[in-house]
């Protein structure tokens, strides 16, 4: 049988009580915690999107979230997984950020077809997985394999057969791809994101939309791609669900997750040696390469576009004690002297064994390290990436996790609202209706909803 075929019967067949406890958690988690980053999103980054989609659409199938407005679910999906990777706040894993797209693909063409909440989190589950495949099988550097899972998703969801789903993820893989970082940026100009999530979630949506209405898509597409990725690879995960399982992993803070590890130990060190930030005198942190190009190492971001990369900001909001959100990036810390007088005192440096361990994507044992000088004493630490706070090896807690969405969520909504939004979400395998869950998140005070 062909590869594409194969994908389309596993997709068709995938059922909510048929994947794993351990990778359902993570994908229940991953559904709660994205809609509440796409709250935050959307109120800082979204107005414009969610003004355009109102002008043009008809359809009023899916919730914007943090807006209130209700659009097409092709522009649903576009604008909340934009808006959620606009943060830094969300998903971290298998195929660089595909949390967003697979997540709001699955809520908005769920509530577009009234599906139950399990059979989103059914769609979310192997959307993932089959995104981590690509990932893990792939030969290069491309990620044009996001078009497809989200397709996966939106063709899971209409309720098309597997041969509809054949031809489906064949179209979704002729759209543009749309990538998520090109050349390393120049100081003071921080790119947008390309808007890569808007794209690569109307793209899949399209794709199954245009099979759902007859378009005569040639089948097995994915067959022909034996030179950008391992075909078996693609067919199966080393176990059930594995990659979903064992790497999906969550953000306490909202930083570029391979760098977590130092928010992590600095904030371990500064607690066990009783430091308080007027302590510090200097910081060194030992990161893959990736952190050095010029837009992830300024310790004087200007605006928010340039603080959410800043590793050294970062740092320092941390070390403040802000809480992890808009707080972060807000006007008046950003202007804050003794905000920037403390990141100035952070600096990084490669950590070749980081940089090696990023290229082989063996991203569980890349580490990170912390040379701190505070009080006249040098502290020292290491930590790997499996380890990190938000790892599936070390979930958030329950209640920072729920601290976490009821911030976010609260940009929008009064805070009994947010609790009972994240109570309804919380059983969400439950919900017979999705609809009912989006109906948490009405247009909020100050929103562009009219």
């Amino acid at each position: 049988m062909s590869v594409t075929r194969t994908l389309a019967d596993e997709i068709a067949g995938t059922r909510y009580d048929g994947v794993p406890a351990a990778a359902m958690a993570r994908i229940e988690r991953l559904l709660i915690d994205h809609i509440g980053v796409a709250v935050m999103g959307q109120r800082l980054t979204g107005a414009a999107m969610a003004a355009a989609a109102k002008a043009v659409d008809g359809a009023r199938d899916a919730v914007i979230l943090g807006d209130g407005a209700r659009v097409s679910a092709e522009s649903a999906a576009a604008i909340n997984a934009q808006v959620c990777r606009n943060t830094d706040f969300e998903e971290t894993g298998p195929g660089l950020h595909a949390g967003p797209v697979i997540a709001h693909t699955a809520f908005a063409v769920g509530q577009q077809v009234r599906a139950s909440g399990a059979d989103v989190l059914a769609a979310m589950a192997i959307g993932y997985e089959l995104n981590a495949r690509f990932f893990c099988a792939r030969r290069d550097g491309d990620i044009r394999h996001l078009n497809v899972c989200v397709a996966a998703v939106a063709a899971k969801l209409l309720g098309q057969d597997a041969s509809a789903i054949d031809r489906s993820l064949s179209l979704a893989w002729e759209f543009p791809s749309n990538t998520l970082f090109v050349a390393a940026k120049t100081p003071k100009r921080v790119s947008r994101m390309g808007l890569g999530n808007y794209w690569t979630c109307r793209n899949g949506i399209q794709a199954a939309t245009l099979v759902q209405h007859g378009f005569d898509q040639i089948p097995g597409e994915l067959d022909l791609l034996g030179d950008l990725y391992d075909l078996g690879g693609l067919t199966a995960s080393p176990q059930p669900y594995a990659y979903t399982a064992g790497e999906l992993m969550l953000k306490p803070w909202p930083a570029s997750r391979l760098c977590h590890g130092v928010i992590q130990m600095v904030l371990g060190i500064m607690a066990r040696e009783n430091l308080t930030a007027d302590d510090i005198e200097g910081i060194d942190c030992g990161l893959a390469d990736i952190y050095l190009v010029p837009h992830q190492t300024d310790p004087a971001p200007d605006d928010y576009w340039q603080a959410i990369y800043s590793v050294e900001w970062n740092v320092a909001m941390a070390i403040l004690g802000l809480p992890a959100g808009p707080a972060w990036t807000a006007p008046e810390v950003l202007a804050d002297p003794a905000a920037r007088a403390l990141a100035a005192r952070i600096t990084a440096h490669e950590l070749p064994e980081a940089s090696a361990a990023f290229r082989a994507r063996n991203w569980q044992v890349l580490p990170n390290t912390v040379t701190m000088r505070a009080g006249g004493q040098t502290f020292d630490d290491r930590i790997v990436y499996r380890d990190v706070l938000g790892s599936p090896g070390n979930p958030m807690p329950d209640a920072f996790f729920d601290d976490k969405f009821l911030r976010l969520a609260g940009m929008a909504l009064e805070p009994a609202a947010a609790r009972a939004a994240l109570a309804a979400l919380k059983d969400v395998a439950a919900c017979s209706d999705v609809n009912d869950l989006a109906a948490h998140f009405p247009s909020a005070p100050g929103s562009t909803c009219p």
